[in-house]
């Protein structure tokens, strides 16, 4: 036996081996489901096969091709290497749908026929002594092609079909090295019945047809070595104890994430009803105001209708007096529900400038009863891709923030600016300012965690909410005191399309 053939099994059973011996323990602590118990088995008639190959090699009455060969157990070898392989496409198979009994008895038909023609070689092998003439070198190894030729086109398409599901490199290498072995056996078979047809003559020129045959096999040997090794692989990414853990672990992850996010919302939800609070009072007298209004001019209207020398161009004033209330009233009905409505909108792509100045006319009467006045320079004219309703949030958070603080303090001329702008980065960006008391040094990095608040009566929810949000619209917000103690400024920047990107 030259050295190239035992540097070859050795190489093989050394893959096996290892392969096996990091298996078996995985294994055990692992889940006994179907794809692992079929792993498991096409592993163990691995070892087997190699085992006992490496021991007939050993001996060199097993290695003849002519009687008493078929009578000898090496014959076994065959099968057991054909179920071993024939196991890696059933193994893909069983990842993707749950095989039955009646499945997995229908799947066995091939290796039974295997079985059943070592049977018959070993108790009839006087019946092909002639196996060293070309003509039968040729059954045979059709014979051996035919069945690799099922195992690898049956892998390929296995292989196909996981890929359709999600994307895998140990599988797509699989099925690149499944393709071109599918074609290598069916170039393999245009060979060996034109040598069949010439009586060997091709073959034979080659070394012979036993020569090539030989080479074959160790092609054979080497992609199942090297199937087997990316299938176990496969198998501890997805089946053992571990990658399961680290499946549970990323589905409660998920939960998390999801849970994650329902307590923001119901934050969100908190701290809406917070600031409904806080505007209840400004709201009610604008709402009361309107409905003055309506019921000064109803009133008007019913007693010139009652006038005998009323005429129809006197109710005009009063009626357009009633209609301009009932719209502001709905205006700010509407600016009001969309500030506290979440997650029942889609982001889109708005005017900004807009949704500003309705959630700052929100605020008039408390700014006014406050003794602040607001300006806006609202220079940017691009729109935005936003969610509408946390956008709103933000501004009103931002808003409601800078009331506070001035309220605490006693001064002329209390003041918010609220200014945007296309920055140099083509993000829009909202800056809200106050001349109020401004963020010790000690509070300023941390003013965006959660429950940290810079008031007294504050819950700590109100920034990080903003944060939160600006996030959501892949932007940042920043915190910074203005020169000489003259307040404190809030940026937020978004990109324009960062919600489309």
């Amino acid at each position: 036996m030259s050295s190239f053939f035992w540097g070859f099994s050795f190489l093989i059973g050394g893959i096996a081996l290892a392969i096996y011996f990091i298996g078996i323990p995985l294994y055990s602590r692992s889940p006994k489901n179907q794809p692992s118990t079929i792993w498991i088995i096409g592993l163990s008639f691995a070892m087997t096969t190699l085992g006992l190959a490496i021991f007939f090699l050993a001996n060199d009455s097993y290695t003849q091709y002519k009687p008493p060969f078929f009578k000898s157990t090496a014959l076994i070898l065959g099968p057991l290497f054909y179920t071993s392989q024939y196991l890696q496409p059933l193994f893909l198979r069983s990842t993707r749908k749950h095989l039955s009994g009646y499945q997995l008895a229908l799947f066995m038909l091939p290796l039974m026929c295997q079985f059943s023609i070592a049977g018959v070689f070993y108790f009839y092998p006087d019946a092909f002594s002639e196996y060293a003439s070309s003509n039968f070198g040729s059954i045979f190894s059709l014979h051996m092609a035919i069945g690799f030729f099922v195992i690898i086109a049956w892998l390929s398409y296995e292989t196909t079909q996981k890929l359709k599901v999600a994307s895998s490199y140990l599988l797509r290498t699989i099925q690149i090295i499944s393709v071109i072995l599918v074609l290598h056996t069916v170039i393999w078979f245009l060979f060996l019945m034109v040598d069949y047809q010439n009586q060997g003559e091709i073959s034979n020129s080659l070394g012979g047809l036993m020569t090539l045959e030989l080479n074959n096999r160790i092609i054979r040997m080497g992609a199942f070595c090297i199937f087997e090794l990316l299938i176990s692989i496969y198998w501890f990414q997805t089946y053992s104890s571990r990658a399961i853990q680290e499946r549970e672990q990323q589905e409660d992850m998920r939960r998390l994430m999801l849970d994650k996010d329902k307590l923001i919302q119901n934050l969100a939800n908190s701290s809406a009803l917070i600031e409904t609070g806080a505007l209840a009072a400004g709201l009610a007298h604008e709402l009361n105001q309107f409905l003055a209004r309506i019921e000064i001019n109803g009133d008007l209207a019913l007693r010139r209708v009652r006038q005998s020398d009323s005429q129809g161009q006197d109710l005009e004033p009063s009626i357009q007096n009633i209609l301009q209330a009932n719209h502001a009233a709905a205006q700010l009905i509407s600016s009001l529900k969309k500030l506290f409505i979440k997650g029942k909108d889609e982001s889109s792509l708005v005017d900004a400038n807009v949704l500003v100045r309705d959630t700052v006319s929100l605020y008039e009467k408390r700014l006014l009863k406050s003794n602040i006045t607001i300006e806006t320079n609202l220079r940017a004219t691009e729109k935005v891709f936003l969610w509408d309703s946390l956008f709103r949030q933000l501004v009103s958070n931002l808003i409601s923030n800078a009331v506070d603080a001035l309220e605490t303090i006693t001064k002329e001329n209390k003041k918010i600016v609220i200014g945007t702008r296309i920055d140099h980065d083509g993000n829009y960006e909202i800056t809200f300012s106050d001349n109020g008391p401004g963020v010790s040094p000690d509070q300023q990095e941390r003013i965006f965690d959660l429950f940290v608040s810079t008031m007294k009566s504050g819950n700590g929810i109100g920034l990080w909410l903003c944060r939160y949000i600006v996030e959501r619209h892949h932007g940042t917000i920043s915190c910074v005191n203005l020169p000489d103690g003259d307040g404190v400024a809030f940026t937020v920047s978004i990109p324009l399309n960062g919600l489309n990107a």
